[in-house]
């Protein structure tokens, strides 16, 4: 089994309920405001009948809570643990397990008579009911044919509409106090930069005000502010949050920095100076905390795990036509944020990146495409495996540069 692509309004409004009742717990630890009881199967029952296309009956209809088009009866059952009870036999029966982020799970999808043979089988509770684990339930559907099942109904694609510029500022102001909030108290070791008035501080090189950006540049993570070598550039954003005119870059930029200016200059950016065209890019790095210690510590899977649906809202609020990730995780942390079904599978991420596989074309349901660049990290560490096995160049960023060539195409 996997997770349902529900990606219907009504599955959008329950995951901001989750999302409400996550951040109430954050807010007053302790305290529980998950879900539960009548309102979980309210929830479960709009959630099916909404993916599936049923009719629900009313609430004083026994054993079954909804209908098909041509009459078939379903019983809906909805959890978030991992069994379920039953009390007498339904004709169809769909199982789905909720999880905390108000995602979902088909368990079971077809006639409820095999799961009622199985629990008769047991002795009943006190209130009659009969209980089945999920597990039991997947079981029983690795045998059952599609035509048994109740395919998902058909939905017309939603037609695009780009938000307005005031609905794209209001949304990104408070995409950035979700975040901020997320990361009030240490997450994972990450944490918030209170001098970040922005999504993320290289934000503040790139995109500050761009939130009609043609290209987004992804990185793995900013680092740790608090570092020494960090001081001139945190001094220069707090200084553009006094709206005073400076630059990001610092004095002694990082290789990285350097390197990305040269890399820039290959698309006809000059991302080293203030010019009109940049209004075009929007820098971030997926990872939104900021570390605590040393800024070369590997990065951990949770970070990307918990940033995912933070890095969906913000491109759906930008809109790019390209994204560039640096790096092969940030590559393939962009492509599972974003739903793909295909993650390419890469043996050599040396090798993806030269290959026909690159780029990835993504088109979300409301039929906006990204363009999707697998590039090498262009520090010094990730430069020397780019040119590892090639033969050696005068020029160290000779094959990305030729890598970012491939961009113009897209743009």
């Amino acid at each position: 089994m996997k997770i349902v692509k529900d990606t219907s309004d009504v599955a959008s409004k329950i995951r901001q309920l989750y999302k409400i009742t996550e951040e109430l717990e954050q807010e007053f630890p302790g305290s529980k405001f998950t879900p539960d009881g009548h309102m979980l199967r309210s929830i479960g029952e709009v959630l099916v009948a909404d993916h599936y296309g049923l009719e629900l009956l009313p609430n004083s209809a026994e054993t079954h809570d909804a209908k098909t088009a041509d009459g078939v009866l379903v019983q809906i059952k909805t959890t978030q643990g991992d069994r379920i009870s039953l009390s007498s036999q339904p004709d169809k029966l769909i199982v789905i397990h909720i999880f905390s982020n108000g995602e979902w799970e088909e368990i079971y999808n077809s006639p409820g008579n095999a799961p009622w043979h199985f629990v008769t089988q047991k002795k009943p509770q006190k209130n009659g009911q009969r209980q089945i684990s999920l597990a039991q339930l997947k079981q029983m559907m690795t045998d059952i044919p599609d035509s048994q099942k109740i395919p998902p109904r058909k939905r017309s694609p939603r037609a695009k509409r780009s938000l307005s510029p005031e609905e794209k500022a209001s949304a990104y102001q408070d995409l950035i106090r979700r975040v901020k909030q997320a990361y009030s108290t240490e997450r994972d070791g990450l944490i918030w930069c209170p001098a970040c008035k922005e999504i993320n501080l290289w934000t503040y090189w790139q995109g500050k005000g761009n939130l009609d950006a043609k290209i987004m540049l992804v990185g793995q993570d900013w680092g740790n502010p608090q570092q020494e070598s960090a001081a001139e550039v945190m001094q220069r954003i707090a200084d553009m949050n006094q709206k005073k005119t400076t630059s990001y870059l610092d004095s002694k930029p990082s290789p990285t920095d350097r390197n990305l200016t040269a890399l820039f200059e290959t698309l006809g950016y000059h991302i080293n100076r203030n010019d009109p065209k940049n209004r075009e890019l929007f820098f971030t790095n997926f990872v939104l905390g900021y570390r605590q210690g040393k800024i070369s510590q590997d990065a951990k899977r949770e970070w990307f795990k918990n940033d995912a649906p933070f890095f969906k809202e913000l491109v759906s609020i930008i809109e790019p036509k390209v994204i560039l990730c640096l790096g092969q995780i940030t590559f393939k942390s962009v492509l599972r944020s974003l739903r793909s079904d295909e993650i390419p599978r890469i043996e050599s991420y040396q090798d993806f990146i030269q290959s026909s596989r690159n780029p990835v074309v993504l088109t979300t349901e409301t039929g906006h495409s990204f363009v999707i660049y697998a590039l090498a990290h262009c520090g010094s560490f990730g430069t020397m495996n780019r040119n590892r096995g090639l033969p050696k160049q005068k020029d160290l960023l000779f094959y990305q540069k030729q890598d970012w060539e491939k961009i113009k195409a897209s743009l």
